[in-house]
């Protein structure tokens, strides 16, 4: 899928993972795995207590290197994420 489509499809969708003061933590990466393998594309809305976008932009750079996904879009602080699920038919 192009990143056009995947961001068009993104405008509808509401973010089901929300980060807070605590980070990207063991649980938080497990949650979004679980979410883009049933769903496939996530937004994960980082909240203004994780300080500075620039510490948590490396850490979302990192998260979706480990687990394989694509950072489709980060709008504010909420970033757009993709990851063909290994059910799905291709």
């Amino acid at each position: 899928m192009e990143r056009s489509e995947l961001i068009k499809k993104g405008h509808s969708i509401k973010p089901t993972v929300i980060v807070g003061k605590a980070g990207l933590t063991e649980n938080m990466e497990l949650e979004i795995r679980a979410q883009l393998e049933s769903r496939e594309l996530i937004k994960v809305k980082m909240l203004g207590s994780m300080g500075p976008s620039s510490t948590w932009k490396k850490d979302i750079e990192s998260l979706s290197q480990r687990i394989k996904a694509t950072v489709v879009e980060i709008k504010g602080g909420t970033i757009l994420l993709f990851k063909r699920s290994s059910k799905k038919k291709k």
